[in-house]
This record gives structure tokens, sequence and C-alpha cells, in this order.
């Protein structure tokens, strides 16, 4: 069995680019354990849109 790999996926802050990285940082999460970087003020507008889902992406840190 392979090692899981913790992975570090950083954007630049706008969601044009934060939703297809987000994305793929989910799938990778099947796998690995991602983490997600994103400004504070940006983390806290994921959630409020439901974009991010705190239970259903427990696999990916923001």
């Amino acid at each position: 069995m392979e090692k899981e790999m913790h992975l570090l996926f950083i954007s630049i802050p706008a969601y044009g680019h934060i939703i297809p990285l987000l994305e793929l940082a989910r799938k990778i999460g099947q796998f690995h354990q991602p983490t997600f970087a994103v400004p504070e003020k940006m983390a806290g507008g994921l959630i409020t849109r439901e974009i991010f889902d705190e239970v259903a992406d427990h696999r990916t840190h923001l």
C-alpha cells in the first residue's frame, strides 16, 4: 500500500481560479490529504456561497 501524501494547493484569490483547483483537490482527496490555501476572507466566502462544505469536504483542509 502506498503512503498517503499531503498536498498543498495555492491559487490566486479569484473564484475563477479557486473553484476549478478546489475540484481537483477534492478528487485528489480520495487518495491523499489536500490542503487548500486561500486568504481568510475568501475562505469565508467559499463557505457562505456553499462552494466549500466543511462536512462533505472533510478530507480537504481550507
